[in-house]
């Protein structure tokens, strides 16, 4: 029994971490490296009158990579914006724990919808060989983000409507997820 739990805290931990390493520290990374280009493009332009080549097109393929990486991250911290007016006022009933345990099932499946169309996305980037224009940066290398950040997000989303469902048959309403 307890090699058991031993198992599943090390599958936690190392889950956690992964998500850690994809949602925080990746796009944490890329925001800085765009903030140095940014205050690097706009000194090159007040004191030389010129730009940097390319820094668009960087904004634009980091802007993909940070926005669907961090996507699980923010859902487990529950960082993102949401209606709170129906559940804040239904949180002590049992429909609120219902509602709160449904709505990652109901982005679950939007998720699920989504994912193929950036797939196929993804495969077309590859098939005709797609690139950016300046840095001639693959496609499918930054589009492989869309339906991994959906899959890391749907991994959570499973997660976290197992742990309300068990809130709602213990009937408590602690915050472990």
């Amino acid at each position: 029994m307890k090699s058991n739990i031993k198992s599943k805290e090390k599958a936690s931990k190392g889950v956690s971490s992964f998500e850690d390493l994809f949602s925080y520290y990746m796009p944490g990374v890329l925001i800085v490296i765009l903030m140095i280009l940014m205050c690097a493009e706009i000194c090159l332009r007040w004191v030389f009158r010129t730009s940097l080549m390319g820094v668009v097109e960087m904004v634009e393929v980091s802007m993909v990579v940070i926005t669907f990486a961090s996507l699980a991250g923010i859902q487990r911290d529950k960082g993102h914006v949401r209606m709170n007016l129906l559940i804040d006022r239904l949180s002590g009933k049992r429909i609120g724990a219902l509602i709160e345990a449904l709505n990652p099932l109901f982005i679950f499946a939007m998720c699920a919808i989504l994912f193929y169309p950036f797939v196929r996305a993804v495969i077309r980037f590859k098939q005709f060989n797609e690139t950016t224009e300046y840095f001639l940066i693959p496609l499918w290398l930054v589009g492989i983000f869309m339906p991994l950040g959906l899959l890391v997000l749907c991994i959570r989303l499973i997660s976290q409507a197992i742990a309300e469902g068990r809130k709602i048959v213990r009937g408590r309403d602690d915050d472990a997820v």
